[in-house]
């Protein structure tokens, strides 16, 4: 897993991929360990769970809560086993993760003296401070493992046999970034269908970080999207 791999050749390999991802849950894990912190230490009000992601309201909430945990812990146990991370990957994994959070900060500080302390009208309300800290970092983690340490090397590697990089690649994407928008979509949490949210859900974390996954690394974009979620609420209300 050196960093020698030419920009959007990479993972034409796609071993290549699979250790990469099996990198990101190692990097999923650590942030884990901060929900589990969260999780001892706060209890979210019905405010909180009122304006929380669609996502956390599927299941009833101390299973959704300690599940992400479980899942997170789950996901690197199944990585680990079938793609341990090897010595020499530890460099190239702590760049790519500091890297993603590093952008995450400066993009998300750089919109907030943009746009004031109010998100832009198009980012879902759930990505702000209402739904609390726990709430937050627990989307943001449950996404991340869901969407990009399970379902998108999945897709990838079945897509991958009948296709070439390019084409698994991008029908990889769109229909993660589908059942993303679907996902939040289900249960009775997600209120009413708002076309203008759902859009900004597929093009951003759906297709865009998707994107970001194959032409980056599923480690920089773990880390992004789950630093995003610690950093919104210290910006925005």
């Amino acid at each position: 897993m050196s960093e020698g791999s030419t920009f959007l050749n990479k993972y034409q390999d796609t071993n290549r991929f699979l250790e990469d991802t099996s990198a990101s849950a190692y990097v999923a894990l650590l942030f884990g360990f901060y929900t589990l912190i969260l999780l001892l230490v706060t209890t979210p009000t019905e405010a909180n769970w009122l304006h929380a992601d669609p996502v956390m309201k599927i299941f009833p909430r101390t299973v959704t809560l300690w599940g992400i945990l479980i899942l997170s812990i789950l996901l690197f146990v199944f990585w680990r086993s079938v793609k341990p991370m090897r010595p020499q990957a530890v460099p190239w994994t702590v760049k790519s993760a500091l890297s993603g959070s590093a952008v995450s900060v400066v993009a998300l500080v750089a919109l907030r003296l943009a746009a004031g302390e109010e998100l832009p009208a198009f980012v879902p309300p759930e990505e702000s401070l209402k739904p609390g800290y726990l709430l937050g970092m627990s989307t943001g983690l449950v996404e991340e493992l869901v969407m990009r340490v399970a379902l998108t090397p999945l897709l990838f590697v079945v897509l991958r046999k009948r296709m070439g990089f390019h084409g698994a690649a991008f029908t990889t994407i769109v229909i993660a970034a589908l059942c993303f928008v679907l996902w939040h979509e289900a249960g009775s949490g997600a209120g009413e269908f708002v076309f203008q949210h759902a859009l900004t859900r597929f093009l951003v974390p759906g297709v865009i970080m998707g994107l970001a996954v194959f032409y980056i690394s599923p480690i920089f974009l773990v880390a992004l999207h789950c630093t995003t979620h610690i950093m919104i609420p210290l910006l925005f209300i």
